[in-house]
């Protein structure tokens, strides 16, 4: 839980007919707003399903272009307010009960919902387009060699930070010298950065991407505290 499932992993477990489940939904909403039953062809690879039963789900403010905006959900599951914080509670829930998530998103045409990453992650460019950096973040991650990683905006580029997994590159490049080893890791980057930018759009493609050396700040539920990484800050 709390992080989308690999679309190459889910492509397996359905071509290899492992019943899984896919859910979404926050605290606020006993926690589960869409998903699907097992097998069901109508739920398509990628997405978080459908509405659960007794659950409403919106797109607020929809991009005419993309469709996606914000999501908010309305049921019976769904929280009255926090306790004795009337304030917090009317910044994300409506006098008629209908929670604002803070996710970015939209509904396919068979209805199931897709989620995009946060509102308050969006990284908007020069040109006005929208970019979702868990979108390229997912993409890096798939690589075994990174242990995570994040894209962040820095004078109106997109970078790409890199934490990687030194004990994988260490044994791929074993008996090269300290200078090979050096090269080989820029290759990786410089690979990863062509790879990438071949799956983007040209306005989003990634112009730089950087090791870091150490793991990235987390908060206490491990997500990496992007606001320490404005694009400002040279990774270490």
């Amino acid at each position: 839980g709390g992080a989308a499932l690999n679309p190459e992993v889910e492509h397996f477990l359905a071509d290899a007919g492992f019943p899984y489940l896919i859910g979404y939904g926050l605290t606020e909403c006993s926690p589960l707003l869409s998903g699907g039953p097992a097998g069901d062809p109508s739920i398509r690879i990628g997405s978080a399903g459908k509405p659960i039963p007794g659950v409403q789900i919106k797109i607020v403010d929809p991009s005419p272009e993309t469709g996606i905006g914000e999501i908010h959900g309305c049921g019976p599951n769904v929280m009255m307010g926090y306790y004795n914080d009337r304030e917090a509670t009317a910044e994300v829930l409506s006098p008629d009960g209908w929670l604002a998530t803070g996710d970015l998103g939209f509904i396919d045409a068979q209805g199931n919902l897709h989620i995009c990453g946060r509102s308050k992650n969006v990284i908007v460019l020069p040109n006005g387009e929208n970019v979702y950096p868990e979108a390229i973040e997912h993409k890096i991650n798939t690589y075994n060699w990174v242990l995570e990683g994040i894209v962040v905006e820095n004078n109106g580029h997109l970078e790409a930070w890199i934490y990687p997994d030194y004990e994988v590159i260490d044994e791929a490049s074993a008996g090269k010298s300290r200078a090979e080893k050096r090269e080989y890791i820029d290759l990786l980057l410089e690979n990863m950065r062509k790879e990438l930018n071949s799956q983007l759009s040209t306005a989003s493609r990634i112009s730089k991407v950087y090791e870091r050396r150490e793991p990235f700040i987390k908060t206490a539920t491990h997500k990496i505290k992007r606001y320490l990484y404005d694009g400002g800050t040279i990774p270490a």
